[in-house]
Order: C-alpha cells, then sequence, then structure tokens
C-alpha cells in the first residue's frame, strides 16, 4: 500500500480512534521510538487533517532498544496488552519483531490498539508535542 493510497482518498481516520491510540503511545513514549504512519503525524503541522490516503494509522510501528525492551513488554502486561502471534514469528530472527495488542472498550465501540515493536538501536528525533 505504501504511504499513498488513491482509494482512500478523501477518507478520514476516526478521531476517537486516533485520540485512543494517541494515549496509548504517550504512556510508553519514554521507552520508544516511533516509526511510519505516527511518526509521519508528529512530523506534520499541528491539527493536521487526517486522511487515510496519506499515513497508515491501523498499527503503530514501533522501536525499542533491546536493553529496554523487557521493561516495555511488562509495562505493557500491566496495562493490559498481549502478545498476538504473526507470520513473522515463525522465522529466523524473529526475536527482533513482536506485536502485542489491546482492547480500549468505550461507550459503544471497542478500539483495537496494535503495537508492532521491533527491537533493535536507532536514530532518534525528538519532537515536543503531545
Amino acid at each position: 500500500m505504501g504511504i499513498h493510497n488513491p482509494e482512500r482518498l478523501g477518507e478520514l481516520w476516526d478521531s476517537t480512534r486516533l485520540s485512543v491510540i494517541l494515549d496509548e503511545i504517550n504512556k510508553i513514549s519514554d521507552k520508544i521510538v516511533l516509526s511510519g504512519g505516527w511518526a509521519w503525524h508528529f512530523m506534520t503541522p499541528e491539527n493536521h487533517t487526517e486522511f487515510k490516503h496519506a499515513h497508515d494509522h491501523k498499527d503503530v510501528d514501533i522501536f525499542v532498544k533491546p536493553d529496554n525492551f523487557g521493561e516495555l513488554i511488562a509495562q505493557l502486561k500491566q496495562q493490559e496488552y498481549e502478545k498476538t502471534w504473526t507470520r513473522f514469528d515463525r522465522l529466523p530472527g524473529s526475536n527482533t519483531f513482536s506485536r502485542y495488542t489491546k482492547f480500549v472498550p468505550l461507550a459503544g465501540e471497542t478500539i483495537k490498539v496494535m503495537l508492532d515493536i521491533f527491537v533493535e538501536e536507532v536514530p532518534t528525533l525528538t519532537s515536543s508535542r503531545p
């Protein structure tokens, strides 16, 4: 699909869903580096319109330093995340990728928060935005 998906042109991401996921990101922000669509979210102007064709918010792609992985997973388990198995888990070297999922109940709907965690040292850029 890539960054731009012409089939989604004009569609907006649900603001409630985005708010829930953003809250979850903020809870672990001291341990992670964002990547993918959520990294784009923080690099765009504040209060921009969240179009589905522009970037992906289905999951949260994050990097965690190997030394912080255990601490992050312990925190996620305390926050009711569960390991979600993927087709990548049975590949050689799969110990550098994990997916954790949580379902956040709201009035009338449940929001699925999916974290794709890559265990690796990566360059970082900090943002002052919440």
